[in-house]
Order: structure tokens, then sequence, then C-alpha cells
């Protein structure tokens, strides 16, 4: 049981509950564990996700973002091995795709899972990946780290997926023979871009 935990685009689907606590305990409750247990999974899935002092609000009164991670803060009470999240950030706004981001690579630090990550948008997905792969009819078409796969702007261009924005600019810039490397995170082009104007 728990091996694989799936995390929905829309999480209005997946909390039902009228308080946060409740929301987090019922998985493990319905698994038949003992309250200790369910209590110190519940404890630790609050503080992977950033929500101490959630506890006792209800779920509905809350942003699509604070939602989304109660959404995975649920399914981390079973404990999986792998936490697979379809397009996590669809429904919401900058700020609470930046929440579900930071959680995102907290979790990864901190718990030691395997985290997939079904997702169009690129921009935000580079930012928490190791590794991405490219998908076209069913089939893996490009696989490799976020600077691998969107390093070939045209050939992942062709594929419908559209690279990172500072990749398609350091790109255009390479073309004009200005740069070489192409960075595909923001952070990374702010190096770079930064460090060529001193």
């Amino acid at each position: 049981v728990g091996r694989v935990g799936i995390v929905y685009q829309n999480p209005e689907v997946q909390v039902i509950t009228r308080s946060v606590y409740e929301e987090l305990a019922m998985a493990p409750e319905n698994l038949g564990l003992p309250r200790e247990e369910v209590v110190r999974r519940v404890e630790w899935a609050l503080d992977a996700m950033g929500l101490r002092g959630y506890e006792h609000r209800d779920p509905q009164a809350l942003s699509g973002g604070e939602k989304q991670l109660i959404a995975i803060a649920s399914v981390l009470t079973l404990r999986p091995r792998i936490l697979l999240l379809d397009e996590p950030t669809s429904m919401l706004d900058h700020r609470g795709t930046r929440m579900v981001l930071e959680a995102i690579a907290t979790l990864k630090r901190r718990a030691g899972l395997t985290v997939i990550v079904a997702e169009h948008r690129v921009e935000w997905a580079v930012e928490v990946a190791d590794r991405v792969a490219v998908m076209q009819d069913g089939k893996i078409v490009l696989e490799g780290t976020p600077e691998e796969v969107f390093s070939h702007v045209e050939e992942v261009r062709s594929l419908g997926v559209r690279p990172p924005g500072v990749a398609e600019v350091a790109y255009e810039l390479a073309r004009m023979g200005l740069r070489t490397r192409v960075p595909v995170r923001l952070s990374d082009a702010v190096s770079e871009f930064g460090g060529a104007s001193r």
C-alpha cells in the first residue's frame, strides 16, 4: 500500500473535509493504522508541506495553492515511494504556482522520494526537475537533464513543446554568435548574463 501516490490537477476533487487535520488524517485512518501512527504521519506531512498552523482551518476557505499543498500532504500521509503529480499548477495563479513549486523542491530535498510531474508549464518544471522526458504519441522521444533536453531548442519546438523562455532567448543569442551556452533556468541565465556584463 502506498508505493505510488497520485495528486490530480484540481485539488477540489481531492480535498473534501472541514479541516486540514481531518483531511490529512483520513487516508491513514482508512488504512486502519493506530492513532499514534496517524498523528505521526499527519504531523510529518504538515511539516513537509509547510502547513503548520493550518490544522484547524477549513480547506474550502483556502487559496488554490494552499488546497493543492493539502492535496499533496494528504497523499504523503500514505508514505508513497513515488509521488505522481498530474499538472499540479494548471489551475493555479502565479502565487499558488510558486507555493507548490517551492514545496515540491523542499519535499525532494527532505523526503528522499521520487517525484514525477506531468506538466505543460516547462518554465517552472525545469526549476525543480532533475530529469525531463518529452513525450509524443505516448512515447518518450527526448530524455535527460533539463539542460540536455531544452538546450536543443529547435528539436523541442518541432515536438510541439515550447522551451523555457530563457532558453529561447539564449538560443537566439547563440545563433547570432553572442553566446555558446543555452541556460534553461532563469537563475542560470541571470548568473550567466549578469556575469558577462561586468
